[in-house]
This record gives structure tokens, sequence and C-alpha cells, in this order.
């Protein structure tokens, strides 16, 4: 079963200052709720097949998440997964981040699914949802901002 949850933001920046804003890791704290630590695991180059782990805090705790890199387009496309932390066994989130060239402005369409096997699962849809959107929408105002 999985729980999908899509946002599209249209951010006040050319999509070449949204990319470098986006690949800068060091602005990972501006829009990742709850951030705590960044780290590549992989060799270089950095796209796609590229490792790392993201620690975050949830509640009282720090959950450290595992992710790769399936995609990685500059200034078009990121897909990814993260797994580990608070997932259960055989549980992941998969994301893809598609950047649209707007000229002047970019949009950015985000797209996550929580694959799992609960049965309750569907109770954390509009969390979810809500994480996402509150997510995507600290990325448009921190980069236009930057």
């Amino acid at each position: 079963m999985s729980i999908a949850a899509r946002v599209s933001v249209e951010i006040a920046r050319p999509v070449s200052e949204v990319w470098s804003f986006f690949e800068n890791t060091a602005n990972l704290p501006l829009w990742v709720p709850g951030f705590v630590d960044f780290e590549i695991t992989s060799p270089p180059p950095h796209g796609a097949g590229a490792t790392y782990t993201m620690k975050i805090k949830e509640g009282r705790h720090v959950n450290e998440y595992q992710g790769k890199n399936l995609e990685w387009e500059p200034r078009r496309r990121v897909r990814e997964y993260m797994c580990g932390g608070r997932f259960k066994d055989g549980e992941r989130v998969t994301a893809a981040y598609d950047f649209i060239d707007l000229g002047d402005r970019c949009r950015l369409d985000y797209q996550s699914e929580f694959h799992t096997k609960r049965m309750l699962a569907l109770l954390l849809k509009l969390p979810f949802w809500l994480y996402c959107r509150s997510m995507i929408r600290a990325l448009k105002r921190a980069a236009e901002s930057a």
C-alpha cells in the first residue's frame, strides 16, 4: 500500500537559481522540517546512484535515514528514495522533484509516496500531505529570498 502527496509551487526565480539553491545541501535546514544533518556516503560524482544519510529530529528523537538518488538531471528532475529511521522494515518514501523552466520563474512539481504494509496507513494520508506541502512551501520561500 502507498499513500501519495502532490504539491506544485511557482517560484519567482529562474530555474537555474532554484536548482542551485536546491542542490546546495547547506540550504537543507531552511526547508526540511526537523533537519539535523546530511552526509553523502558514496564517492563522487554525486548524481544518479549517489547515496546519503540524513538525520531528522522527529518529536524527541533524532532518526537517521538512508537515501539514494535514482535520477539526477540538473535543472530538470530528481528522483530519490529514503528508508530507515522511523520506518518499519521494508517501508520507504520515494520523492520526485520536477523543475519546469518558465523563463524568469520556475515551477516545482513535487510528488512523494510512502510505501508501507501497515493497515492503518490511510490515517497518515493527511499528515503526510501536510508535511510535504509545508516542506515545499518552505523551499519556495527560502529559494525566493536567497
